[in-house]
């Protein structure tokens, strides 16, 4: 059989037919029937039509560029009719060049955007660097003649380097989320999940995190849902006010979706407040009293977001806070 590439359908004067149960067009153009039955098809579509007759496979579909001063692509979607009676099937031919175009420009936007940050990235961290490395030399030649409140003053001034660093990572992190490949789908424990997040961020002591008996194990993306208990863990801990502390991890299953559940007693959030949360740079406390670049709420929401997820968080001022959201549960 010919390469469909060679002979596409690009001329059907109709875009369905109904093919019998040899895969012969009973309903449809002359081109119809030369595309399908005449050699124009691949073997791959004879294969599908076959397959869909038999009841093998409820769809078969195929998508393929016809060659021309314009390339233009196709989709080529077969089904089985319902019924006790002899197979029949339809064929539907779509073309799909537009959407395809719109794939490729997204695409080269992305790329684009890509160098773009990286570009931005190196370029504004190389002269944050100098500006901390010229603090330290500066530091060096004045070693016994600068006060307490000097040597103060360049430790301030290479903390906000670092935070600046910081913001810088964690804008090109999360303007990357919904432009990045997609990670790929595979079976997590979400307990030795947790454990390995606790264990990465290394909590103080004095702050014990629990967990639920039962955590289900997903098929998921764990990269993403990695990221989602990382930001909320690494919050609870920076944010807690007290001598002591716990925060505790649930989960309850509910039908498609499991709804996990961040809880610490820490300083609560006013109801107020709790919109303001989830926008990008916001936040309740000044920087210099907790390092924060602002961004970590927003991440979170924006990839549970982009899971079909939902994110909400109960609170009240000085009662410690719940983080719930909803995740696939597959």
């Amino acid at each position: 059989m010919n390469d469909p590439q060679t002979n596409p359908p690009t001329s059907l004067s109709a875009q369905v037919a109904i093919l019998n149960s040899d895969g012969a067009v009973t309903a449809g153009s002359a081109a119809w029937r030369e595309f399908l039955e005449d050699g124009a098809s691949s073997e791959a579509v004879a294969e599908g039509i076959r397959a869909v007759l038999a009841g093998e496979t409820p769809l078969f579909l195929l998508e393929y560029s016809a060659p021309g001063p314009e390339e233009r692509w196709f989709n080529l979607r077969i089904t089985r009719f319902p019924g006790d009676g002899p197979a029949q099937a339809v064929a539907i031919a779509e073309e799909v060049t537009a959407r395809k175009n719109a794939e490729e420009s997204l695409r080269r936007r992305n790329a684009e955007l890509d160098q773009f940050a990286y570009v931005t990235s190196h370029d504004l961290k190389a002269p944050l660097r100098g500006i901390a490395n010229l603090s330290r030399w500066i530091e060096e030649d004045l070693d016994g003649s600068i006060t307490p409140e000097v040597a103060g003053q360049f430790d301030l001034l290479r903390g906000r380097v670092s935070r600046m660093e910081a913001m810088i990572e964690a804008i090109l992190q999360y303007s990357r989320i919904d432009r990045t490949e997609t990670p790929p789908l595979e079976t997590v424990d979400v307990r030795a999940l947790l454990t390995e997040a606790i264990d990465i961020l290394s909590p103080p002591t004095q702050i014990a995190i629990s967990m639920d008996d039962e955590i289900p194990t997903l098929h998921t993306s764990r990269l993403r849902l990695f990221q989602v208990f990382q930001n909320l863990l690494s919050n609870a801990i920076k944010h807690h006010d007290k001598p002591s502390g716990t925060i505790h991890v649930g989960a309850r299953v509910e039908g498609e979706w499991v709804e996990f559940s961040v809880s610490d007693d820490g300083p609560g959030i006013a109801p107020k407040f709790q919109e303001r949360i989830w926008v990008i740079f916001q936040t309740l406390e000044a920087r210099d009293k907790v390092e924060s670049t602002g961004v970590g709420l927003a991440l979170v929401k924006k990839i549970v977001e982009g899971q079909g997820g939902t994110v909400s968080v109960e609170s009240e001022a000085g009662q410690g806070a719940t983080f719930k959201f909803t995740w696939p549960n597959e």
